[in-house]
């Protein structure tokens, strides 16, 4: 929505992104002015995507293991998969009371529309092509929305429980976001925004004290030596299950066939199996347990790992 708003004469005071897709440069392509706003990025957007926004930049860590590999801790968040639900969890996390929700109707528009005019990849196949769900609306009405869209609802719905604060819901339309009070736009803003803030200073404060005492030269040493060491340790646990692997597809065809035709299963075939198995254990604890590795992999490999 940033160069729909932007268009209106709107200045966002942050811009969130997290998807990986090359696509999200295009949102910041036809911006010729980015003064004043920030972005809040997760590191594992597109160099390209990054560079493409011109303004100042915060790098926000989402609750990954490879976050835990740097093993500098400047705090994570826990997120949804949407960017509104990582806006959302920003608020939650500056201390922000109320907030109010606009278009977020994660829901097709009565006319079949998927996003408002001006959007990137507005109305485009991959949105049409996915099955449609039903979901309550705000009004009591079924809407027609999307899985994706649903799982964004689910979150907020989640993040909504959690929150201390007052959350408002003033899309005046889509799917229902339970835990939020439903009011129309000039409501909320007549009842809440009375009062004048200063979030911008405030950006500009947490940004100019980090740049004053982050030892930017440092970390990236201490990230070089410990992608050289982390580098030698994943090397060897390949060539550690290459071996494993090798074994085990030996066992596929020497015994396990066979046996799927019916041959006995002797001693020392049994032995075999056992060595299979107690080996690939092995490398399960040593990708649970060696925090360099894990923290490289885990969100990778512990999924084949776990099944």
């Amino acid at each position: 929505t940033l160069l729909p708003l932007m268009k209106k004469g709107i200045r966002p005071h942050l811009v969130t992104s997290i998807e990986r897709l090359p696509e999200v440069q295009l949102h910041y392509d036809k911006v010729s002015d980015f003064e004043n706003i920030y972005s809040v990025t997760l590191p594992i957007l597109t160099p390209e995507s990054v560079e493409a926004f011109k303004g100042r930049k915060f790098i926000a860590y989402r609750k990954y293991s490879y976050f835990d590999w740097f093993e500098n801790d400047k705090g994570s968040l826990i997120v949804g998969h949407s960017v509104a639900n990582l806006a959302f969890k920003i608020l939650v996390n500056l201390g922000c009371d109320p907030i109010i929700l606009i278009g977020q109707d994660l829901a097709y528009a009565k006319d079949g529309d998927s996003h408002i005019n001006g959007v990137v990849g507005r109305n485009c196949d991959s949105v049409f092509n996915c099955p449609v769900v039903e979901l309550e609306g705000n009004d009591g009405e079924p809407v027609k929305s999307m899985k994706n869209w649903e799982i964004f609802k689910l979150e907020y719905e989640e993040d909504v429980h959690s929150y201390g604060g007052t959350c408002i819901n003033a899309t005046e339309g889509g799917a229902k976001i339970r835990g939020a009070k439903i009011m129309k736009f000039a409501d909320a803003i007549e009842t809440y925004c009375r009062k004048t803030w200063y979030p911008r200073a405030k950006l500009d404060e947490m940004y100019d004290l980090f740049s004053r005492t982050c030892d930017a030269e440092g970390e990236a040493k201490k990230i070089l030596e410990r992608t050289t060491d982390t580098r030698r340790i994943v090397e060897e646990t390949i060539s550690k299950f290459e071996t494993a692997l090798d074994e085990a597809r030996s066992a596929e065809d020497e015994i396990i066939r066979p046996l799927l035709d019916g041959k006995m299963c002797s001693d020392a075939d049994m032995e075999c199996l056992l060595s299979v198995e107690r080996k690939w254990i092995e490398l399960s604890v040593l990708l649970q347990n060696d925090r360099k590795l894990f923290g490289i992999t885990g969100q990778t490999l512990q999924a084949y790992d776990i099944w």
